[in-house]
């Protein structure tokens, strides 16, 4: 028979860890910001830290990796 406590752990140990991630918010009037990954769908808050499930901070990386290599692409071939 389990108690309470053994029950309680195994609770805790299903569930995923959380990471803390922080994103900016740039003008008073942005929206947070909406993470989807293999159909869960978050909405994290910019402007405070917040904890979110390892899968959506990597998204995020992801997307921010992206976009700099987009800039530094049209950077690299803007002429002026």
């Amino acid at each position: 028979m389990a108690t309470a406590t053994t029950e309680k752990k195994a609770a805790a140990a299903e569930q995923p860890k959380k990471v803390k991630i922080y994103i900016p918010k740039v003008r008073p009037d942005e929206e947070d910001e909406f993470v989807c990954v293999n159909d869960r769908k978050w909405i994290v808050k910019k402007g405070v830290e917040v904890e979110v499930p390892p899968e959506v901070a990597e998204a995020i990386r992801n997307r921010d990796l992206i976009r700099q290599q987009a800039y530094e692409n049209i950077a690299a071939h803007t002429t002026d």
